[in-house]
């Protein structure tokens, strides 16, 4: 499994899916995770403002132009579920649901046990280390599983037996990202890595796991 965790981050840090990049994504000083949770760095993201030559201020954690907010943990684990099905259940619900400091989303600290007491008004939810490391965590824990990994391929009528092809591929991105192709360089990539593993369902985990782990899908 780790080696298919570093060919996945290998595929990733070579050839991002263009949604990333067209949502003007730019994951650009990482180590200052620091800024996030402070009151000053939210209100600077929450509300971007124009300097004199009309670009926006108020950059967080790195990302240059933030147009967009990344869904909250009720979006992200209804998201999770949908594609892996109940297997994925318990870990949307302790890995995303119940994690509103680094998710985000409406909650009521008495009454959801999802909700930290100093998060109890956390609402938006933007990209940080933390954040991404989690995903990571879901990602790996689903695609490692039989069951989450072949409800995802049975929804494409495939299975993990099923041959790595370009059209297979994008069955599996369009689960991720709807009514979308994958980006022919990303497909490229993920047959070309698929190459050097032997056994063909740990093909589909790398796949899956590759698709998981890019960012754009996370985004309503």
């Amino acid at each position: 499994m780790f080696k298919c965790i570093v060919l996945c981050l290998l595929l990733l840090a070579s050839c991002v899916p263009e949604e990333a990049t067209d949502r003007k994504l730019r994951f650009e000083d990482l180590d200052s995770e620091a800024k996030e949770g402070t009151e000053k760095s939210r209100r600077a993201t929450s509300f971007p403002q124009r300097s004199a030559n009309g670009q926006k201020e108020g950059a967080f954690l790195g990302v240059g132009a933030l147009d967009i907010r990344h869904g909250d943990r009720f979006y992200i684990a209804n998201m999770v579920t949908s594609i892996f099905g109940s297997d994925a259940e318990s870990t949307a619900r302790d890995l995303i649901r119940n994690k509103s400091s680094l998710f985000g989303g409406i909650c009521d600290r008495y009454r959801d046990s999802g909700c930290d007491a100093k998060d109890s008004n956390t609402v938006f939810s933007y990209s940080n280390t933390a954040r991404a490391g989690m995903m990571t965590k879901v990602c790996e824990t689903l695609v490692r599983r039989n069951g989450s990994l072949d409800f995802s391929l049975r929804r494409n009528g495939l299975t993990r037996t099923a041959e790595i092809t370009a059209d297979n591929i994008n069955r599996q991105y369009r689960l991720f990202y709807p009514k979308r192709k994958a980006p022919e360089a990303f497909v490229n990539k993920l047959m070309e890595a698929s190459t050097v593993i032997d056994r063909t369902d740990d093909r589909w985990r790398v796949v899956t796991l590759a698709i998981c782990l890019s960012p754009g899908w996370l985004i309503p």
